[in-house]
């Protein structure tokens, strides 16, 4: 941002962001995907995800790049040309219409995400549910029993195992692994071929068809079933977690 005319400086909220994103990167050290060890006196295999490259690290940072720039550089425009010249100059457009573009891409986001609210509001365990109507608590009770119902006739399937992945920013997804029968070509292993199943808005792994997951299982193909952030006993990352 330019706080005087023919003179590039780069404002402080924008060096302090990239000071702490650059010290995040020196404490993760860790490399690649790999287990993290069984749980204590559980049966669940822990597995802990890591960024695969730098770009997909930076990506994960980008839109809260860009608030943090793009407040900087509107506060560097008023500092050095008032309020007034900073809306009314030829100079506006250079923050106005990366303003409003922002904007626009944060209601859009919304929007597309309202769809996809009520799976982690039906599983939802936290303080608040205590406030929620009693329609909703009432259809959040019936769910969690039937979790616990059904992930019985699922865990009782031959080479089940359950998992619990952590994404890099610290959430934690609950889920199980089915390895496939060995029928030759590669099969019977983990590194056979392999199916990752995606619930559907509503949906938890504990509901699963368990003839679905047999089906492919006899064909010799591996099955990870997992559930989505806030789902179930799947947990959103707590503030504060290193991404």
């Amino acid at each position: 941002p330019l706080s005087h005319p023919g003179r590039l400086n780069v404002s402080p909220p924008f060096l302090l962001f990239l000071s702490l994103f650059l010290l995040s990167l020196a404490m993760d050290r860790s490399e690649g995907s790999r287990p993290a060890g069984d749980a204590p006196g559980t049966a669940v295999r822990s597995f802990k995800a890591t960024w695969p490259n730098l770009m997909a690290r930076m990506g994960h940072y980008k839109l809260a790049a860009i608030d943090v720039f793009l407040t900087a550089y509107v506060f560097s425009m008023i500092r050095s040309f008032g309020m007034g010249g900073a809306l009314y100059s030829m100079k506006a457009w250079l923050w106005v219409v990366p303003v409003c573009c922002r904007a626009w891409h944060r209601l859009i986001h919304f929007l597309l995400s309202v769809p996809v609210l009520p799976s982690p509001l039906l599983y939802y365990k936290g303080a608040f549910a205590d406030y929620f109507p009693e329609m909703i608590a009432r259809e959040q009770r019936e769910r969690v029993e039937m979790c616990g119902h059904y992930a019985q006739r699922l865990l009782g399937l031959a080479s089940c195992t359950p998992v619990c992945i952590t994404t890099p920013d610290g959430a934690q997804l609950s889920g199980v692994y089915f390895l496939g029968n060995d029928r030759g070509n590669g099969t019977g292993k983990p590194s056979g071929p392999s199916v990752i199943r995606f619930n559907g808005n509503g949906e938890a792994w504990e509901l699963m068809d368990p003839a679905l997951v047999r089906g492919y299982v006899e064909q010799g193909v591996n099955v990870l079933l997992f559930n989505y952030r806030g789902v179930h006993d799947s947990t959103w990352p707590r503030m504060g977690t290193r991404g």
